[in-house]
């Protein structure tokens, strides 16, 4: 081999090998890869996204249930037939209560005055017709019953329950707790006597 082409391949040797540079492929860096996969949504997004939709629905719910309730609630027209038949029941159903009560409190003693086991029979049916003629009142109270009769029949049925627990502790007619009871009774069957002569 000659100096020369040995000096040759000395200065080959001695370049610097150059790196491969990629071929360009045609897309701008920015572009996106597509088959990269994408990132998944950060969990606080998901759990906010899913508790604002409970919310909506929740709201349509209550919503929905306060305007059922309302419908619901309604009171009926004053002039309606299921209206005036609602008040004749209770009506009726206050005067038999009544003639109940009074026949039970007015019956004479078995036996005689005298007669305890005849004096207790007679209170203890006082007191069945006060509860029960209570019970039966309210069974009576539907929603198509004008509104201030129905207080006014509720008020007395509870009045009556009362007199009839305060009586079956021994509490005389003539005691002043008693006695109070006695008059408000008085005092609401009247005013239902009114309500239903109109």
């Amino acid at each position: 081999m000659s100096t020369d082409e040995k000096d040759e391949q000395d200065e080959q040797a001695e370049k610097p090998v150059e790196e491969a540079k990629p071929k360009p492929s045609g897309r701008s860096p920015m572009d996106k890869d597509p088959n990269k996969v994408r990132p998944a949504l950060p969990i606080p997004l998901i759990v906010s996204a899913a508790a604002l939709v409970v919310a909506l629905i929740a709201g349509g719910v209550a919503g929905w249930t306060f305007y059922s309730l309302k419908q619901a609630t309604k009171e009926p027209a004053t002039d309606s037939a299921e209206t005036t038949a609602a008040k004749l029941a209770v009506c009726d159903a206050t005067i038999l209560v009544r003639k109940g009560i009074s026949a039970n409190n007015t019956l004479p003693i078995p036996g005689g005055d005298d007669n305890q086991i005849g004096a207790l029979l007679k209170a203890a049916n006082a007191r069945v017709a006060l509860v029960n003629g209570a019970q039966y009142l309210m069974t009576k109270l539907t929603p198509e019953v004008p509104a201030d009769l129905s207080d006014t029949v509720h008020k007395f049925a509870n009045t009556l329950v009362e007199i009839g627990a305060a009586a079956a502790t021994g509490l005389p007619n003539d005691d002043p707790e008693q006695a109070n009871r006695l008059h408000d009774a008085d005092t609401y069957a009247a005013q239902i006597n009114d309500e239903c002569s109109k």
